[in-house]
């Protein structure tokens, strides 16, 4: 076996930094079993594509420069690698989508052609991957390179993608079953819990809160006499978000932000939402959903956020909350109106300002005479004369170029 080098490089660290893993839920929520070598393969490959490609393309990466990366040092480099890849090439992952009733089986790497002339290894995928892993807009984990492929456990790495997927909510559990396949753990692997405690669990966490960008702890939930359910607790060492472009259009910037990046919405879907259903309802079913990831009890959080949003599922509410929410409802629907109201004045005081340039000074002096008789005749001639004149003359070119009404103007920005 090939030997692990503790001394890093910072040069190559520094590489690593730069490159990304781009993975689809689907493929982080299927219960696979990879090595740790194995693992570090794939991972490697996933971070050399270019996420806007249509099609994937043939990956080549040289043999000696990927046993620097992973601080390898021996002389059966090469046999090990090769070992690696005929395994992931028999490596059978299932990827389920359950609204469509579908299921994949397919390996993780089609194909992997060594040269021995440079040293180097061509790797292919298989092209029905291409959903999880090329043009990725929604329902996807984004981590760097850097954080896993120093892990030494492929445990450690299963754990860190199934709570970097959720970070945002900063906690997720699981039934100790559920997890144990997850981890492609096998019903003779750590059948006491003790085992799967120290051997896994701990270890696990122990070298993420060293290693990556998370910080993690747990707290276990038994059921009779033995443990049931494990709740992770997450919190990111960098906790400097970057902020997302702001649309003009969106009236909540907040809420916005809130669906693409914590609920895994694309930015178009998210706008759609909020044009589409009141702000209030959209809080409730992401409490609602929310609720659940926490409690284990949802995996996709982008498919099942787009099934509460749409088919407004939500907790059942008691009276106290159904007053509260009326409030906010009434609440938004009036900070609505006074938005539009404004951005229906600027429409209209910038049309009349340009009416207003088009007329010759000869009729507009004439249309000034006449509002001034206008606001005498309403007003008398007190103070405010010539503000009451200015108004009834701006009243009088609207009304003239038959410009559009409040109501008018809203039906007609409600088409676009």
């Amino acid at each position: 076996m090939i030997e692990t080098n503790k001394l890093w490089n910072t040069t190559l660290e520094k590489e690593i930094a730069s490159r990304l893993i781009y993975k689809h839920n689907k493929l982080i929520e299927s219960a696979h079993r990879l090595s740790l070598q194995e693992q570090r393969v794939l991972l490697l490959m996933i971070s050399l594509i270019n996420g806007d490609d249509e099609d994937f393309k043939s990956y080549v990466f040289d043999v000696k420069e990927f046993a620097k990366m992973m601080g390898y040092k021996g002389q059966s480099i090469y046999s090990e690698v090769k070992k690696v890849t005929k395994k992931l090439i028999t490596r059978v992952l299932e990827i389920e989508d359950l609204e469509n009733r579908r299921l994949l089986q397919i390996s993780w790497v089609s194909s992997a052609e060594y040269i021995e002339e440079n040293g180097s290894v061509e790797i292919s995928f298989d092209p029905k991957l291409k959903p999880y892993l090329l043009k990725l807009k929604e329902r996807y984990t984004k981590y760097s390179l850097l954080h896993v492929i120093r892990l030494r456990s492929a445990y450690s790495v299963r754990i860190y993608e199934l709570l970097k997927q959720v970070e945002l909510f900063k906690e997720r559990s699981f039934l100790l079953v559920d997890l144990r396949k997850l981890l492609g753990i096998k019903e003779d692997e750590y059948k006491l819990y003790a085992d799967f405690r120290r051997k896994v669990l701990e270890h696990s966490i122990k070298e993420i809160n060293e290693k990556t960008d998370l910080r993690l702890s747990y707290e276990t939930e038994k059921k009779g006499r033995g443990v049931n359910k494990i709740k992770f607790f997450i919190n990111s060492k960098e906790e400097k978000q970057k902020a997302l472009p702001e649309p003009e259009a969106i009236s909540n910037k907040q809420l916005y932000e809130e669906l693409i990046k914590k609920f895994n919405q694309h930015p178009s879907q998210a706008r759609e939402y909020l044009k589409k259903y009141p702000e209030c309802q959209i809080e409730e079913n992401l409490k609602h959903v929310e609720r659940r990831v926490r409690a284990g009890e949802i995996n996709d959080i982008g498919a099942y956020t787009r099934k509460a949003i749409t088919d407004d599922i939500k907790d059942q509410l008691s009276i106290f909350d159904i007053e509260r929410v009326q409030t906010r409802q009434h609440e938004l629907e009036k900070k609505e109106e006074e938005r539009l109201a404004a951005e229906y004045q600027n429409y209209k005081d910038q049309e009349i300002d340009r009416l207003k340039r088009s007329y010759s000074d000869e009729l507009l002096a004439q249309m000034e005479k006449e509002a001034e008789a206008r606001a005498i005749e309403k007003h008398g001639r007190g103070i405010g004369l010539k503000m009451m004149a200015k108004l009834e003359l701006r009243s009088k070119i609207a009304e003239e170029n038959n410009l559009l009404s409040l109501e008018e103007w809203i039906e007609e920005q409600q088409k676009h």
